[in-house]
């Protein structure tokens, strides 16, 4: 009898739901917003990330609240790519601190980065989401993406009567143009 293999982890880094946005229907679930930073440490993501390794995981995901706003993400991203220079490491974030952040990310062993963009309508955003300020660091985010050529996707729950479908999926084409050169959409 074949033995069953799951393939996939979600590492949740940011447990107590710190985050830098205010989203509605992330924030109603009785924790309401926390900046909360006490979580696992490093040391201990990368005894339970070698366990599931162990196990037969070969991908993983860093989700949060936010994971951008740990100091430490290089360091478990490092921690986790250790284990197996092959395995799959991927994060989900809002995209707000990719710019600075992005490339280190990938210097320290991420192999995709999904960003979630909630809305691109300032109304919308600024009512459910965030200072709408934050909307142009998220799509300063996805630029930084596009223009170094880093996988990942956009993720997007349609909210009706909020969202203009083209607005969204002009986005990295848009982010490839700014940079001059439409050849690197990749997303």
């Amino acid at each position: 009898m074949e033995e069953s293999v799951h393939p996939y982890a979600r590492i949740v880094v940011n447990h107590s739901k710190a985050c830098n946005f205010k989203c509605t229907w992330c924030h109603m679930e009785g924790l309401g917003t926390s900046n909360d930073l006490s979580v696992l440490s490093p040391a201990k993501i990368d005894k339970f990330a070698q366990i599931l390794y162990l196990a037969g995981i070969r991908k993983f995901k860093i989700v949060g609240g936010e994971p951008t706003l740990r100091a430490d993400l290089p360091q478990i991203i490092e921690g986790l790519r250790h284990l197996d220079p092959s395995i799959d490491i991927s994060m989900v974030t809002n995209g707000v601190r990719l710019g600075r952040l992005a490339s280190e990310y990938v210097a320290a062993g991420m192999d995709r980065i999904n960003v979630s963009v909630f809305s691109l309508r300032p109304d919308y955003f600024g009512k459910h989401v965030g200072p709408i300020s934050q909307m142009k660091k998220v799509a300063d985010g996805v630029d930084t993406l596009v223009a170094n050529r880093i996988p990942g996707k956009v993720n997007h729950v349609f909210h009706e009567g909020y969202q203009k479908v083209p607005i969204l999926f002009n986005l990295p084409r848009r982010a490839s143009h700014r940079n001059n050169d439409p050849s690197r959409t990749m997303w």
